[in-house]
């Protein structure tokens, strides 16, 4: 019944009583009608905004006196010491308020805190705004990964000179001629060569083998850089796309590399492709395929060879192969 008597009072006597003010000062009579119902209206959503406001204010002020010391000084039940975690503390209290913990950062133009406080909470997006501010091109490049803006952090990244990187971020999202650009940068000459040929611009990834090669020591076995170029050539794009004349300045490198890496059968294959018969055929002998090197000894003009190699094949298979 109290609180019925006081709302009553409220809204019949209270609000009732500034009225005269307004009449006063907007020439409108706001006692009679809908004018009044208006006001009162008004009037009380005011009052309750404000009256919110005050209470949360309060709220959080109370809050802090009462916890504060539990969270400053938090007791390690195992040691039985006070454990001083100033950053713990600080992540905490960043959280419970944070536009009032960034007001003064903002005002003192501290980006980096400000970035450091959105890192803290895991708010990856802002702090990497926030380290852009406090032009730490690098820490917002890793915020802007970690918040899923990959092509972002890579930009970044090749404004800082970490190709590579940029290269992995731009190839993770399928924008090979951007990673291809990068791997040059950053001097992975495979990596650019493969990327190019997954953009389809193989002239560009042939080259890139070919002066890569070209200035490269021969290993004793096939590298990766030699199997991505021979997954290259028998691609159907790389068939397709690769024009004969790179395809034949390519073969000859490529098949040197396989043959070094005694794997023969490749190499003799790649020979017989660039029509190099000698090769071939020494390639084919020595992968233990008697009758191709024959006929290509005998290409190649080489008939003591195709002889001998002739009468061997004879000798293993018992018949004379067609040369």
């Amino acid at each position: 019944m109290k609180v019925l008597a006081i709302s009553r009072l409220f809204w019949d006597d209270w609000l009732v009583r500034p009225v005269h003010l307004l009449k006063y000062y907007t020439d409108i009579d706001w006692t009679t009608g809908q004018a009044l119902l208006i006001y009162k209206i008004i009037a009380t959503v005011v009052l309750a905004l404000v009256l919110i406001e005050v209470l949360t204010n309060w709220y959080y002020r109370l809050r802090s006196m009462f916890h504060k010391n539990d969270l400053v000084e938090p007791i390690d039940l195992l040691g039985g010491h006070v454990v001083k975690d100033t950053q713990f503390v600080e992540t905490i209290e960043g959280a419970r308020n944070l536009k009032r913990t960034i007001a003064p950062l903002k005002k003192a133009r501290d980006y980096r805190a400000i970035a450091d406080l959105y890192a803290s909470l895991n708010q990856s997006k802002d702090a990497a705004k926030w380290y852009g501010k406090a032009r730490d091109r690098r820490r917002a490049a890793e915020e802007w990964a970690r918040a899923g803006y990959t092509l972002k952090a890579a930009r970044l990244l090749m404004r800082e000179e970490d190709y590579a990187t940029a290269a992995h971020f731009y190839t993770e999202k399928g924008k090979y001629l951007l990673a291809a650009r990068a791997y040059l940068k950053a001097n992975d000459f495979p990596a650019a060569a493969a990327a190019f040929s997954k953009a389809g611009k193989f002239t560009e990834a042939v080259n890139v083998f070919i002066d890569y090669f070209s200035a490269s020591e021969l290993q004793p076995t096939a590298s990766a850089a030699v199997e991505a170029c021979l997954a290259m050539l028998e691609s159907e794009g790389g068939r397709a796309a690769i024009p004969p004349e790179s395809r034949l300045a390519l073969i000859p490198v490529l098949a040197q590399r396989f043959a070094f890496a005694k794997r023969y059968d490749i190499a003799a294959r790649l020979y017989h492709e660039a029509q190099d018969w000698a090769r071939a055929g020494k390639a084919y002998a020595l992968a233990g395929k008697l009758e191709e090197a024959a006929k290509c000894f005998h290409a190649a003009g080489k008939t003591k060879e195709a002889s001998q190699t002739a009468a061997r094949y004879y000798k293993n298979a018992g018949k004379r192969p067609d040369l």
